[in-house]
């Protein structure tokens, strides 16, 4: 799963329950009847927050229905009114632990085929199914099972079985020491999934409600919300040079860190960034906020730069992500050179539960692409259960959105989201999700990209990770991805690639050369020799005659030609960040509506190349696929340009 999702596994959150008021409560002792808790052991890092509104209910039942196929079933392995959390879990696509009563019950899954939640029974719900003989389930005549182990008929001496394959079957030894889970595969056996020493479900009798919730937890909040106003209030006496704001997404982890900081430190502006992808209605309800707390609004406008951009980029990838740059970076960036010109201290709602790579941030840091803002974040060691809890204890006003079944805002098509999320967009918001899907569909046309392709959204990844792999082969689907970049076009030609001293040589060439050659001095100083230029710069000497053929030589094959590459399309297709203009050194660098120029004073320090999201996607991308085919036997003439 990679090193980010490893350091998440290592975090596990202190969840706790009280079996006295049944209720989660995320310390050694519980508010609402003084009595100790009880640790509860949840798949890392332990997140979990409560199910609270009606979209998130329905999803549930309607799971539950499908699995157990009868309402009443349902309302009797998990009755109506409980109180439920939901702790994330991996998988394919969004998918959760189920507790219930202090206990995991199953696994709430969503299928990116069949495009339907789904419910899995596992440990103490698969107890509860052979307790009181509801849903699908076997009693097999077996010392003990095993993973992978397939269950025959013969083997089983009672159970109810579904008639599909691929549905779960909760299993249990008769001898009653064993327990598990399996699916039903060809003729009518059942492969085991996963097994384990027997548990015991325990019913608890008190039915409480996430008020119940609150108050159980009522001395942990009054503890970590005093332990981060005093954090804020020693940060600003060691910042106080510089103007503070909150970075304000409209999601609840903002919220709270709002709340905070205006406890902490009084009047303090609040910095929205408006994506232009952000979901309908947050607009309004960032501004709703701003008014009702009587606070400064400051605005950063992305506009239209996403799907302008879209069209030289090709669509964004967890592993592609030069979207965050443009409708990020590049506007707040704006924004705050020009507010705060001598740096900033923004804090910011950003926990540590979330991600593998917020999972290593520490609690302030300097921003690497703007050096004078300083970032804090007074939350980073809170759980998701902390902060809707502390939401509620202070009355807070939270985003619409959560409402309508969205766990998570932000920008509605980012590729970090699941199918999952992608079907509710498309429910709530169909004109919106009609506009995205044929820009995709004309993007896969021009790839010549299969069927398959759109129906499991892979546009979010430019290689495929191995559980999406091995969930397509298992379903029969094949994809043909060899030699696929992302860019629309790129117009460099690589004829040859060959080894030289050490050196890599390559050969080729481009077009609008007129455009490209006043840009080459960012790479290097540049000589003009017959009718063509020489640029050498560091480990790399590049040679542009007057038709436009070039010869390359690198230290770095792909570092060569990605900023060969990345020049050209800084030349022909700049979406107009203006990233490299914000942030030259010399101010040697002007975005104007005909696109990039470069003038005298540039010192060939490269900072315009490396900040550039064609440089560091687009370029990056297109070459690796370049060299990948070269050296798999060949490239075709252009058969990587457009």
């Amino acid at each position: 799963m990679g090193k980010p999702y490893s350091t998440l596994l290592r975090l596990s959150a202190p969840i706790h329950w009280c079996y006295g008021c049944n209720v989660p409560v995320l310390s050694k002792r519980c508010s609402l009847c003084g009595r100790d808790t009880m640790r509860i052991r949840l798949t890392p890092p332990g997140d979990a927050y409560p199910v609270l509104y009606d979209a998130q209910k329905r999803a549930l039942r309607e799971a539950l229905r499908g699995y157990f196929g009868d309402e009443r079933e349902a309302d009797t392995f998990l009755p109506r009114g409980k109180l439920v959390l939901l702790n994330e879990i991996p998988h394919v696509d969004a998918a959760a632990e189920v507790i219930v009563d202090g206990q995991i019950v199953g696994h709430l899954i969503f299928d990116p085929l069949a495009k339907r939640w789904r419910f899995k029974p596992v440990l103490h719900g698969v107890s509860r199914i052979l307790d009181l003989r509801v849903g699908y389930y076997a009693v097999v005549k077996l010392p003990r099972i095993a993973r992978r182990f397939e269950v025959h008929r013969s083997h089983i001496a009672e159970g109810e079985l579904p008639q599909r394959k691929g549905e779960f079957v909760a299993l249990g030894t008769a001898n009653g020491k064993f327990q598990g889970v399996g699916e039903l595969v060809r003729s009518g056996r059942i492969r085991v999934l996963k097994a384990w020493r027997s548990k015991k479900y325990v019913e608890l009798g008190a039915r409480a409600s996430f008020e119940d919730v609150v108050r159980a937890n009522a001395g942990r909040l009054e503890w970590l919300e005093g332990e981060a106003i005093e954090f804020l209030r020693e940060l600003r006496a060691k910042c106080s040079e510089r103007p503070a704001f909150v970075s304000f997404s409209g999601g609840k982890d903002s919220l709270v860190t709002l709340k905070l900081a205006l406890e902490a430190l009084g009047d303090v502006p609040m910095l929205f960034n408006d994506t232009g992808l952000e979901l309908p209605g947050t607009r309004e309800y960032v501004e709703r906020v701003a008014e009702e707390l009587g606070v400064e609004l400051i605005v950063a406008e992305a506009g239209d730069a996403f799907f302008e951009a879209y069209e030289v980029f090709g669509p964004p990838a967890r592993d592609y992500r030069w979207c965050c740059k443009v409708v990020k970076l590049a506007p707040i960036s704006r924004v705050v050179r020009r507010l705060f010109p001598r740096g900033a201290l923004s804090i910011v709602g950003v926990r540590r539960y979330e991600s593998g790579a917020r999972a290593r941030s520490p609690r302030v840091w300097v921003n690497r692409w703007l050096p004078g803002l300083i970032s804090a974040s007074p939350i980073i060691s809170w759980t998701a259960l902390d902060v809707w809890t502390y939401a509620s204890l202070r009355g807070l006003r939270l985003n619409p959105a959560y409402s309508a079944g969205f766990a998570r805002l932000g920008c509605w098509l980012c590729p970090a989201c699941d199918i999952a999320d992608f079907v509710r967009v498309e429910r709530e918001f169909p004109e919106m999700w009609r506009k995205w899907r044929a820009m995709l569909s004309r993007w896969y046309s021009l790839k010549g990209l299969s069927g398959a392709y759109g129906r499991m959204e892979l546009w979010r990844w430019r290689r495929l990770p191995g559980n999406i792999s091995r969930f397509l082969e298992k379903a029969g689907v094949r994809l043909e991805l060899r030699g696929l970049y992302r860019a629309v076009g790129v117009g460099v030609r690589v004829f040859s690639v060959r080894q030289a001293g050490g050196e890599a040589v390559m050969r080729g060439s481009l077009t609008h050369r007129e455009a490209v050659v006043p840009l080459l001095r960012t790479l290097g100083e540049v000589e003009a020799r017959g009718g063509g230029v020489v640029v050498k710069g560091e480990g790399i000497t590049l040679t542009v005659d007057a038709d436009g053929r070039f010869s390359l030589s690198a230290d770095d094959a792909k570092r060569g030609l990605k900023l060969l590459a990345g020049v050209w399309l800084r030349a022909t297709r700049c979406v107009k960040c203006g990233l490299c203009e914000q942030l030259c050194p010399t101010s040697s660098v002007r975005v104007t509506r005909g696109g990039v120029t470069v003038s005298g004073g540039c010192v060939h320090c490269g900072a315009c190349n490396e900040l550039c999201p064609l440089v560091e996607y687009a370029a990056s991308d297109y070459a690796e696929a370049v060299l990948s085919q070269l050296s798999e036997g060949g490239l075709a003439d252009g058969a990587l340009s457009s």
